[in-house]
């Protein structure tokens, strides 16, 4: 087995070796491809390190303190749509009602929520 000078094998059997620089493991894999979507500013394979003093509610399923965590998916589709989990609507919108926000969105046309206000103009464009 030829290794590049920085890494460093971890695991020979499982096909595992480690960059000493950066401690990133390169896992043997099925051969499957993979796509990834990230902000040019991080690097391909350099995401933010998450502090280990921040609030966790607003990580991903995998991110642990202290670390970086790189997500891909099988398919474009899939990593677009990983990349926008973070932007999901909250639950509140579901549930304020426009006439708690707005004096005139009494008529019978206008959507009950501010959820539904979104999706109409949405399905207007």
């Amino acid at each position: 087995m030829t290794v590049d000078a920085d890494l460093e094998v971890a695991d020979e059997a499982a096909g595992v070796r480690v960059c000493k620089t950066t401690g990133i493991a390169l896992v043997a894999t099925t051969s499957q491809p993979g796509t990834r979507i990230q902000k040019v500013s991080y690097g391909a394979t350099a995401p933010l390190k998450r502090p280990l003093a921040e609030d966790p509610g607003h990580w991903g399923r995998y991110d642990v303190p202290r670390h970086s965590t790189i997500y891909m998916a099988s398919s474009a589709k899939g990593a677009y749509a990983e990349s926008l989990a973070s932007q999901r609507i909250p639950n509140t919108l579901r549930t304020i009602h426009l006439s708690d926000l707005f004096d005139d969105s009494e008529s019978s046309d206008s959507p009950d929520t501010v959820l539904e206000a979104i999706r109409k103009v949405w399905n207007h464009r």
